[in-house]
């Protein structure tokens, strides 16, 4: 999860001091780039202690290092989201075409974003993996398992035993039928195995079609060494 969301959303983490130091952060990100801990302590009547003490409830040994991450993902947030607030991106004026142009927007850049992100190696990996399995176990919670479903549907289409859970907190006890020739996977937009953060606000929007990509591509890869082997070619 992005610093800047954690920034957002770990509040009943944080001291009073601590959420009113988050929340500058959050309001005045163009000043993040050269702000010091003492301008931020004057600003919001707290203390320089009170800034570190922040930074390292949020994993960070001081200041300076949660600066400098804050400051890498406001550049690449507002190099991918051009004038549009990822997290916020609507006016209450907003005409129907022009929410339409942003929710375009949000969708060609998630995509072009995604795509940047996978690793070669990787995603052949994953394909072997899924591919040479006997059976694969997927988990996903809120609006993921629906693209999970999906995901088995398809991968059932060309003969690839795929099951997902679908029942909250099942997934614990998917370790007990586990075979040691299966395969897991595992969607998750915020990393944690607790309560996703992505819903119901906008980013979900965003997030659910990085996900997409993702499994589409998966199944993509493994779909076209399936036709290799109808076919009777090596792949």
């Amino acid at each position: 999860m992005l610093l800047i969301e954690r920034l957002r959303r770990d509040e009943e983490k944080l001291s009073d001091g601590q959420r009113e130091v988050a929340r500058w952060l959050v309001a005045h990100r163009d000043e993040v780039p050269s702000v010091t801990v003492k301008r931020i302590a004057e600003q919001t009547y707290t203390s320089p202690a009170t800034v570190v003490r922040l930074a390292k409830n949020l994993g960070y040994a001081s200041f300076e290092p949660m600066r400098m991450e804050l400051v890498k993902e406001i550049a690449y947030l507002d190099r991918r989201f051009v004038g549009l607030d990822p997290h916020d991106p609507f006016e209450t004026d907003d005409g129907v075409m022009t929410i339409a142009s942003k929710v375009a927007s949000f969708a060609s850049e998630t995509v072009d974003d995604t795509l940047s992100l996978i690793d070669e190696a990787t995603l052949l990996r994953a394909v072997d993996l899924i591919d040479s399995t006997r059976r694969l176990h997927v988990g996903a919670t809120s609006f993921p398992l629906v693209l999970a479903q999906e995901f088995m549907l398809k991968m059932r289409r060309i003969g690839k035993d795929v099951g997902v859970t679908t029942l909250a907190g099942e997934h614990q006890f998917t370790e007990r039928i586990i075979q040691p020739d299966d395969c897991g996977l595992v969607i998750s937009y915020s990393g944690t195995t607790t309560r996703e953060y992505m819903y119901p606000d906008w980013v979900g929007g965003v997030s659910h079609l990085s996900i997409k990509l993702l499994l589409d591509t998966l199944y993509s890869c493994i779909y076209v060494r399936h036709l290799a082997r109808v076919d009777g070619g090596v792949h």
